[in-house]
């Protein structure tokens, strides 16, 4: 599979960068002059617009080698979005493509860091270790950043989980009565093609946690609320066929690339 790649940086893209939603509107008007509208949800696109500037020569040439293996813009690639969120669903914890220890119990309606009431509170009612978790179809080997606010009244640990191709991160976050946001960052160095992100709770543990995010970079930006529709774009395309840089001096490059991808309505 073909992946976008990322910088040196660890980022996905470099500033200025611009993102538009595209709709279409099928319209129709009949012989007596009355007009009947209805939206094409399957004509739904993802645009983006990056601007680069000072690309070592093995960053530009990661680019380059993409839109050759995929033929401009001809074949697909999965891009991750810098400015969304990896995961689905991130506030609704009973949908199927989250994961979720048959004894980890989820309380709603828990007044959250923004002054409403979309946390939940997870309470470990095993005798083992229990998670939530979700798995997203991106590159083991990238550097990702995992972020959510947390509390406990009872000072409760939790343990955030990164886990691809056999590799494991398990970093532990201390809490307290007030919320705080704790992030893990870092690249598990795996060959393999989807990454698990998640929480977990020892024991009898119970805490409140909203906001959990995930970002193609090294540091957590603004939480950003998701639904079906996640930053993983799997059937992104270039718009050009035809990619071209500015080589600067010192072997450093420039370029703009234009990328597509259909979206899933929910």
């Amino acid at each position: 599979m073909n992946f976008f790649p990322q910088l040196s940086t660890g980022c996905v893209s470099q500033f200025p960068l611009s993102k538009r939603l595209v709709r279409r509107t099928i319209q129709t008007v009949s012989a007596d002059g009355r007009e009947l509208k209805l939206a094409d949800p399957e004509a739904a696109a993802v645009e983006w617009e990056l601007r680069y500037t000072s690309l070592s020569q093995d960053e530009w040439l990661a680019l380059d080698t993409l839109h050759r293996n995929v033929e401009g813009r001809l074949a697909a690639f999965t891009f991750l979005d810098p400015t969304s969120n990896l995961l689905a669903w991130s506030e609704d914890f009973e949908a199927g493509i989250w994961s979720k220890g048959p004894l980890l119990e989820i309380t709603k309606g828990i007044s959250d860091p923004l002054g409403t009431n979309r946390a939940v509170r997870l309470t470990n009612l095993a005798q083992v270790t229990q998670s939530l978790s979700q798995v997203i179809p991106a590159p083991g080997w990238y550097q990702y950043v995992f972020s959510l606010s947390v509390r406990s009244n009872s000072g409760d640990s939790l343990f955030l989980i990164r886990e691809s191709g056999g590799l494991t991160d398990r970093v532990e976050v201390r809490t307290s009565g007030s919320w705080s946001r704790s992030f893990c960052h870092g690249s598990l160095m795996s060959g393999a093609e989807q990454i698990r992100f998640g929480v977990e709770l020892e024991p009898g543990a119970s805490v409140e946690i909203f906001g959990l995010q995930v970002e193609p970079q090294l540091h957590p930006s603004t939480y950003k609320k998701t639904l079906g529709q996640s930053g993983v774009f799997p059937q992104t395309r270039f718009v050009d066929d035809r990619l071209s840089a500015i080589a600067h001096s010192n072997g450093l490059y420039a370029c703009l690339l234009r990328l597509r991808s259909s979206l899933t309505e929910v």
